[in-house]
């Protein structure tokens, strides 16, 4: 049986049988975590790991990341009995026993409401904590996978998975994996927040969404459900600069006036800006219902474009693109030539009244996410390819939206653009401070999945920066969309004429001089 090897998975108890005349061994009812597993150098800390499931994996062998993402996890839950904050390192300890390399293992720990991003074992951080009783470290590596921050008597759920990596071959039957969950707790002042969340004073934006705000957890799972129409929160999730707090569903004090325009708070980065998407392009009303004027009119009148020609290579799910037809990943897709919907945003960005110079030193230099990020195909040419919003959100039971961006390249940032920044992004935009929102930030607003692939242009969609695919040989490639009844697709292709609705980011330090965010009366920023 090719590539078929043992896989032993096991965070306590281990059961190995082995099956004459077969190249594999059955994993069968091995209960994960029986115990309570605490690592602390505080001794008033008693943060708690209970399992609550029994895993059962038969027939392990290597497979593809976007089949190990799909397999039951081993949950658990870790609680703060004490009376006070707790941050929490969360990870695995890697067992003596075990013979098959942290290398050759993908493995994932999230929230069950956040994205699944594989990563080798051995690629995460790899600590000798210290033992609780001498002080001194252990011998057995842990590799740190998650930070939490928990309230006194809060709780939270996390999903474990683990598998081998595809390309992994030549093991032996014997061989075997052990690790045991491992949290390492440690006292902090204040929960993580986006920077200058605490920090901000006085009449800034940052210090009225603060206090104007109570973080909470959503009530409904994003990306694979609709937020309830009384789900109104300003909930937790981690983006490429730290921790993000964004707004999700029926939200009644997002609303901001910039520019001449309004528009509405989508949330606030890691780094402390304020991510906002155009709510009326025409004048600074912000209770008007004609949804055309959510659309940038980006030469006075049309506000529809396709996001790129209709011509059947992968370069086209770019937001910008290399040369189309190429012979490989990096030549289809280098930044090369900004798409269609790219220098429609800039005509809009350059128009008269658009912005003025002053208004345009206040929007921030914030990261707009691509996801080229091949998950299975070529990812070049005309070959058949599924990028990773693709298998993030579809099909909709199993979504895991995620705010950080693609590692398709971390050297490149290939889909990171930024207007001139190259520590976080790629500086590709050459001071064009505008982009479009990623399909997982329109998960986390409230929005899912539609399987309904009929025409829609009666809806009113509009374009999401996300690659989706290039499903089949004759057909053009395809980028994520928003109908206007809160579904999210990206079926159709990139040639579409669809609503080009564009978002900007404010620097953290931006005022106001009025306002508390609700429609009549949203925040007021004058500069």
């Amino acid at each position: 049986m090719k590539k078929r090897i043992v896989l032993l998975f096991s965070l306590i108890g281990l059961l190995l049988v082995t099956i004459v005349s077969t190249s594999f061994a059955l994993f069968t009812k091995s209960k994960a975590q029986d115990g309570i597993n605490q690592i602390t150098t505080y001794n008033c800390l008693d943060i708690s790991i209970e399992g609550e499931n029994e895993l059962n994996l038969t027939n392990a062998y290597p497979i593809k990341d976007e089949e190990g993402i799909l397999q039951a996890p081993y949950l658990f839950t870790i609680k703060n009995n004490c009376d006070h904050y707790v941050g929490v390192d969360l990870g695995v300890e890697y067992q003596e026993e075990s013979t098959i390399s942290p290398s050759e293992v993908k493995a994932t720990l999230n929230k069950p409401s956040e994205g699944i991003i594989p990563r080798v074992l051995s690629n995460y951080t790899k600590i000798q904590a210290t033992d609780s009783e001498t002080g001194l470290p252990t011998e057995t590596a842990k590799y740190i996978m998650v930070h939490e921050g928990l309230p006194a008597g809060d709780e939270q759920t996390f999903e474990y998975r683990m598998w081998i990596d595809y390309s992994v071959e030549n093991l032996s039957p014997s061989d075997k994996l052990k690790v045991k969950i491992v949290a390492i707790g440690t006292v902090q002042s204040e929960e993580a927040a986006p920077k200058n969340w605490y920090s901000s004073e006085g009449n800034t934006l940052l210090a009225a969404l603060r206090n104007n705000n109570s973080l909470r957890m959503p009530l409904t799972t994003p990306g694979r459900q609709i937020n309830l129409p009384t789900e109104s929160v300003l909930a937790s999730a981690d983006d490429d600069y730290g921790t993000s707090f964004y707004y999700r569903g029926a939200v009644e004090n997002n609303y901001v006036v910039f520019a001449g325009k309004c528009w509405q708070i989508v949330r606030i980065t890691g780094d402390g800006s304020i991510k906002l998407i155009l709510h009326n392009n025409d004048e600074p009303n912000c209770n008007i219902s004609d949804s055309t004027l959510n659309f940038a009119k980006y030469d006075g009148i049309n506000y529809k474009s396709a996001f790129n020609p209709d011509e059947k290579y992968n370069a086209y799910v770019g937001f910008m693109y290399g040369e189309p037809g190429s012979s490989t990943y990096t030549e289809e897709h280098a930044n090369l030539h900004d798409s269609t919907i790219l220098e429609v945003l800039k005509q809009w960005y350059d128009l008269e009244g658009t912005f003025s110079e002053s208004q345009k030193q206040i929007l921030a230099d914030v990261i707009w996410c691509n996801d080229k990020e091949v998950m299975s195909g070529l990812g070049y040419g005309d070959s058949v390819s599924k990028y990773s919003n693709n298998i993030l959100l579809f099909p909709a039971k199993t979504a895991n939206p995620i705010l950080i961006c693609s590692a398709e390249d971390k050297n490149s940032k290939l889909s990171k653009y930024t207007a001139f920044d190259t520590v976080y992004g790629n500086g590709d935009l050459k001071g064009y401070k505008i982009g479009l929102l990623t399909a997982s930030e329109a998960a986390y607003m409230g929005k899912v999945q539609s399987t309904n692939y009929n025409d829609v242009s009666s809806l009113n969609p509009w374009w999401l920066m996300s690659a989706n695919d290039k499903r089949a040989l004759t057909y053009t490639p395809s980028v994520w969309y928003v109908y206007s009844n809160n579904y999210i697709d990206g079926h159709h292709n990139v040639s579409q004429n669809f609503g080009v609705r564009p978002s900007i980011a404010l620097i953290s330090s931006v005022t106001i001089t009025s306002g508390d965010g609700t429609i009549n009366n949203p925040y007021i920023i004058t500069n």
